[in-house]
């Protein structure tokens, strides 16, 4: 099958781009000018992936002067990964690339002849402010966000929802907290839990001088974290991309059916910094936020570890019910020793 991906060269993209390659698929990756050295070096001695030179955020993507490669007109599939992930980024950095670049790239598949699948990666944020059981065909407009980047990637949800794709199938994924390898820990940035191992790491160098061994965390009792390892969300990519329903439209929550609670979650990571520290939960969100930033963590995940959002797998179960992730206490450890080295 030749593809057409943007975001090939970001954490999730280039696992997935490999495990593609590997399996024989023709790969056509979108990479900006400035990226090509850094998009060839990743994917060296693959002669089965190919540059073509854009960038989603321009009107006609491709660019047309000077490109590596040109698009094939037998394009049968086109995965849309690139976006902006930032909890902290500005609204005209997050609409740019996320509504825009979402846009550019619909009009992109209107004007292919042959595409037979649209695969937007969206994410589980999309449900901002909700809370309950979120479904998979739910999107809520009206409801608050607690960033940009949750915001714009709604809108861009909505547009592919809402796009005249004609003879295209669409399928949105909406992915959870993604985290590092569940077999060798790697993980390419600082990002979500990633910003508590910080800390971690640092109080696990004083811990000895602590004044009181309590840890006070500003989250509900049913709190969860919908973590997923970045290698079984790139299995369950690369299963649902080669093996598609027939459906005109289907949406897939990718997350872990286990329930994943804040402390639990804490609790066991804490254990991986020998640090015997007893989570208090407390109230006043407000005062938390502000102190948040004085010990190297966003203000902007607070909203995501008080959520009281669960998300429903309806479709996903019913579509792919061998997709499944391993409980988090069997990975979590590993996880953990590699964040160590990302902080020692």
């Amino acid at each position: 099958m030749k593809i057409l991906i943007t975001g090939a060269t970001g954490f999730i993209g280039k696992r997935l781009a490999e495990k593609l390659s590997s399996a024989g698929h023709e790969l056509y990756i979108l990479v900006r000018r400035q990226s090509l050295e850094k998009a060839q070096r990743i994917f060296e001695d693959k002669k089965n992936i190919h540059f073509i030179i854009g960038d989603v955020s321009h009107n006609d993507v491709l660019d047309t002067v000077g490109g590596v490669e040109t698009l094939p007109e037998d394009i049968e599939a086109v995965i849309h990964l690139a976006a902006i992930y930032d909890l902290e980024v500005s609204l005209s950095q997050a609409y740019a690339n996320n509504v825009v670049g979402t846009q550019n790239m619909i009009y992109l598949v209107q004007r292919m002849k042959k595409v037979k699948f649209y695969h937007h990666i969206s994410t589980y944020a999309v449900s901002g402010s909700f809370e309950g059981d979120f479904n998979e065909n739910q999107l809520e407009p009206k409801i608050e966000f607690p960033d940009f980047y949750a915001r714009t990637k709604m809108q861009a949800e909505y547009l592919v929802r809402n796009a005249l794709l004609k003879e295209t199938k669409v399928r949105i994924y909406r992915p959870g907290i993604i985290i590092g390898d569940s077999r060798t820990g790697e993980m390419d940035k600082v990002d979500g839990p990633y910003h508590f191992f910080r800390l971690f790491s640092q109080i696990a160098k004083i811990k000895h001088a602590l004044p009181v061994n309590i840890l006070p965390l500003c989250c509900y009792a049913k709190s969860t974290v919908p973590m997923l390892p970045v290698d079984v969300l790139v299995d369950w990519l690369f299963d649902m991309i080669s093996h598609p329903t027939q459906e005109k439209l289907s949406c897939y929550h990718l997350v872990p059916d286990e329930k994943i609670f804040v402390t639990d979650f804490v609790t066991e990571a804490l254990k991986g910094f020998d640090l015997n520290l007893k989570i208090v939960r407390v109230p006043l969100p407000g005062i938390y936020a502000r102190i948040m930033p004085l010990l190297k963590i966003p203000k902007e995940l607070l909203p995501y570890i008080r959520s009281k959002t669960s998300y429903n797998k309806s479709q996903l179960k019913k579509d792919f019910p061998h997709l499944k992730a391993p409980l988090f206490r069997d990975y979590l450890p590993i996880i953990v020793e590699k964040a160590k080295g990302m902080f020692s």
